[in-house]
């Protein structure tokens, strides 16, 4: 199902110089993310190095129990592979102390390139061979490095607008207009129009029966479902014995048709007071009561428990408190 939708994109009213604004707000933050990305390996890659250096310090003052300890924690087999590590490692972060100097210098950049696409970065990184070493003395730490993302161009989305505004229908289809037969489908333990129509027939003898199945009248927004009359059907050939007749029509219109009974029926009986509700009964009695007579329900009044006051439930405690308290004085 095709919903309405409008084919206008938000974006297309803006101007050229608020999309070269755009693009530079963009690039800027751009920026300032590879900034902080540089920052926090700097950092992560001092904690390391500090931790090497401290292991190294171990070796120079001849606590070799220690050192041997912390060199199998690292996962290194000698102290040669130790000062190798802390070598490239050094360089690593002179050369990230470069690269944010520089950076900070060279912060505000002016766009120039009018096409929606951002200009490429300088790498976040050290040269790719610096990098491929630091990544080969990092065995104390598991975690991997993230990778670093790099700058894509912009482009503009193309996609198609009216399949965003569809709604797909399948077997909703079929189960709303089956709720009238089977309720358990939404939990409702309640008797199906066919179930309840099947009760209602077999509450009479059998000729009876045969009358009234000559004249199931349907009504009612429902039965404008399509095939509706014709699964009645169904269902009637289903619970009535073999070669029997039956007769189901349809409302000329099922919406309406109740209040045109109803109001027809009130207007022929403006004058009988027997079958309407003073405003006296009403107020007394309430909406639920009614009037029974030849096209009413039958009126069942519902009886609700009182529920006793707290003051009640207080005095009758302390009744039952006092005659306990009796009791355990005559017993002393």
């Amino acid at each position: 199902m095709q919903l309405p939708f409008s084919s206008k994109l938000l974006g297309s009213t803006l101007t050229a110089e608020e999309k070269q604004e755009r693009r530079q707000q963009q690039l800027r933050r751009l920026q300032e993310l590879n900034a902080r990305r540089r920052e926090e390996k700097l950092q992560l890659d001092q904690e390391r190095l500090e931790r090497l250096l401290y292991v190294q310090e171990l070796l120079e003052d001849g606590q070799m129990d220690q050192f041997h300890k912390a060199l199998m924690e690292l996962n290194m087999d000698s102290p040669e592979e130790l000062q190798s590590y802390i070598h490239k490692l050094s360089s690593a972060v002179e050369q990230a102390k470069q690269k944010i100097l520089q950076s900070e210098v060279t912060l505000e950049v002016d766009v120039v390139d009018s096409k929606p696409e951002t200009p490429d970065l300088e790498p976040l990184e050290p040269a790719l061979e610096d990098v491929e070493n630091i990544n080969d003395f990092e065995p104390l730490f598991s975690e991997e490095t993230p990778e670093v993302e790099k700058p894509v161009a912009t482009v503009q989305p193309v996609f198609n607008l009216a399949a965003y505004h569809q709604l797909f229908v399948g077997t909703e289809r079929i189960r709303a207009p089956e709720i009238i037969f089977q309720p358990s489908l939404l939990g409702e333990e309640q008797a199906g129009i066919a179930e309840t129509l099947q009760y209602i027939l077999h509450r009479y003898p059998k000729d009876v029966q045969d009358m009234l199945v000559q004249n199931v009248f349907l009504t009612g927004g429902n039965v404008m479902y399509p095939g509706l009359k014709g699964r009645i059907e169904k269902e009637l050939l289903a619970m009535r014995p073999f070669q029997s007749s039956f007769q189901v029509q349809l409302a000329s219109n099922p919406v309406l048709d109740a209040w045109y009974g109803a109001r027809d029926w009130a207007l022929d009986h403006l004058d009988d007071d027997d079958v309407w509700i003073t405003r006296k009964e009403y107020e007394e009695k309430g909406g639920e009561y009614l009037k029974e007579h030849c096209a009413s329900n039958v009126y069942v009044p519902i009886h609700l428990p009182k529920q006793a006051s707290r003051s009640s439930e207080a005095q009758a405690s302390g009744k039952g408190s006092g005659a306990s308290a009796g009791g355990a004085g005559e017993q002393t």
